[in-house]
């Protein structure tokens, strides 16, 4: 998704040349990411992650079971970071695009920060 966006919104400006705007197919992406990163917590519950542990349990030992499950929420938990990495990096993107325009307007008005 990420791919997707990344040169939607560059558009040339006859006066102060190549500009950035934000537009829905950006919202969409970061919406669509977000979605799925909520989604995981669901998804594992819908699998019926937890009958599985039990039954692990019921089957080896609860010692194992329980190795088990931490091992699952690990990857659950690096799963759900991963996909949020993703939303911090499509709005860092869009910062440094609006930071970089603001930046050459100024520039071009002649006012200069220090």
């Amino acid at each position: 998704m990420t791919k997707r966006v990344e040169g939607l919104g560059e558009v040339v400006h006859p006066v102060y040349g190549p500009r950035f705007n934000v537009t829905p197919e950006w919202c969409l992406a970061i919406n669509n990411i977000d979605y799925v990163r909520n989604s995981i917590p669901r998804f594992v519950s819908e699998l019926g992650m937890a009958e599985i542990i039990q039954a692990l349990s019921d089957f080896q030992s609860p010692a194992a079971a329980d190795h088990c499950n931490q091992t699952l929420l690990s990857i659950i938990e690096n799963a759900i970071d991963s996909v949020g990495n993703l939303i911090l990096d499509l709005q860092e993107t869009v910062a440094e695009k609006v930071r970089s325009q603001q930046i050459i307007v100024l520039i071009i008005n002649r006012v200069y920060l220090v």
